[in-house]
């Protein structure tokens, strides 16, 4: 009985509302010893009332069949005249908190004559975990807010989350629960975090790049150090800061300070997402791996691009449609998984996908899993934490307090963030 009714109100309109029900929208319930007790009561007292003939009992019994009924009733009324609404803001990085509101109300002037009473609200979300416990609300008289913290939030793309109204009011014997899932389109992006990269990264990379010299000038991004290199004539169309006054006197011509160059090696970063990836941690530290390299390059004005395989898996991603840049490449990042497929390709048929370009390839994948790399590739191997402890034959090994950073011949082993800011 309480189960097509409860199918039937999922169905319908509430009686209150000028709105439809929402496609997210349903109810549950679940009864409490008092029900089964009040079942047992009505029925032994319309037994007695059959036996004996005496009236007051069969209106004993009816009195309480309508005290189970109304129990059943009014708080599916309840449920439906509340309203719920969210808001949220649409970006995030993986690890922070973010602050979800929740606005409860009524439907109409109508819904504001109905007793809503003893609310129990809950907050689903699967981006993170719930830093609130369970708001209880004596009496919603018109409308009330309440913020929900979502800590440690993960990366990845997520819908607004499910709101959970739970009542048994006015007696208690039946628990019904209302799960409003909204039907907006709103989505909540948590993008990978980045870790500024302190260590000696970019001084190998050359050494990985084509040629016995190392990288040629194609694959080299130059800018002015704070070296000065000499001194010579002022030509149109330098700059008054490089001018060198006292020079300038003496010689009776204007001379400017001439600079050293330095050399940026031009790297782009690829990841791979049918690699055997052996925990989430694992990946999600290659996933935070590529976004902080892609950072550094785009701070150094290197433009590092950003490739993913296999390349079917962009058709996948539901990417938003941006120009190609940093923007979209945490888009990407933002959205990747790893790949369980039947039969996953060699080391080497990943190298010869992902390696063809001039430029420096820096290939971020499970440690072991990779061979020696070609000399335009470097390699990140991301190691699990409990590899940290297992006896490794590295080349050099740099120990940073408490973080240990493993360098062979083109590649790196990191097995923590820290690994990675001191790489």
């Amino acid at each position: 009985m309480l189960k097509s009714l409860i199918n039937s109100l999922n169905r319908l309109r509430s009686p209150f509302s000028t709105a439809p029900a929402k496609p997210g929208d349903r109810i549950s319930y679940r009864t409490s010893v008092r029900f089964f007790v009040m079942i047992t009561l009505a029925s032994a007292l319309f037994f007695i009332a059959g036996n004996v003939g005496c009236g007051w009992i069969y209106l004993m019994s009816a009195s309480v069949l309508a005290s189970v009924i109304l129990s059943c009733i009014l708080p599916l009324i309840t449920l439906k005249v509340i309203s719920v609404h969210q808001t949220a803001g649409t970006k995030a990085t993986a690890g922070e908190n973010m602050v979800i509101t929740i606005h409860l109300g009524l439907h109409s002037a109508i819904a504001r004559h109905v007793p809503v009473q003893w609310l129990r609200v809950k907050y689903l979300f699967p981006g993170g975990k719930l830093s609130n416990k369970p708001l209880f609300l004596e009496t919603l008289l018109n409308s009330t807010s309440a913020p929900w913290v979502i800590r440690d939030l993960r990366r990845g793309v997520f819908n607004l989350g499910t709101v959970e109204i739970e009542t048994s009011f006015p007696l208690g014997f039946v628990w019904f629960k209302r799960h409003i899932t909204p039907a907006s389109t709103q989505i909540i992006t948590v993008y990978p975090r980045t870790v500024p990269i302190e260590g000696f990264f970019l001084y190998r990379l050359p050494s990985s790049a084509a040629g016995a010299a190392g990288a040629s000038r194609a694959n080299r991004s130059t800018r002015a150090s704070t070296f000065t290199r000499g001194i010579r004539e002022y030509v149109r169309g330098d700059s008054p800061r490089h001018v060198h006054w006292r020079s300038s006197a003496k010689l009776g011509q204007l001379m400017v300070r001439e600079y050293e160059t330095e050399g940026l090696p031009m790297f782009d970063v690829a990841i791979d997402l049918q690699a055997p990836w052996q925990s989430e941690a694992q990946f999600e530290l290659a996933v935070t791996a590529c976004a902080s390299m892609l950072a550094l390059g785009t701070q150094l004005g290197t433009s590092p691009q950003l490739t993913i395989l296999p390349e079917k898996a962009y058709q996948e991603l539901n990417l938003p449609a941006l120009p190609p840049g940093p923007a979209a490449q945490m888009e990407v990042l933002a959205r990747i998984m790893p790949m369980k497929v039947k039969s996953a390709p060699t080391p080497r048929e990943l190298e010869r996908t992902a390696f063809d370009s001039e430029r420096t390839i820096v290939m971020v994948s499970p440690a072991g899993f990779a061979e020696q790399p070609r000399n335009n590739a470097y390699l990140i191997e991301v190691g699990m934490q409990d590899d940290n402890d297992k006896q490794i034959s590295p080349t050099i090994s740099t120990t940073l307090s408490s973080t240990t950073i493993v360098h062979r011949a083109n590649r790196s082993i990191i097995f923590n963030a820290n690994d990675l800011s001191n790489l």
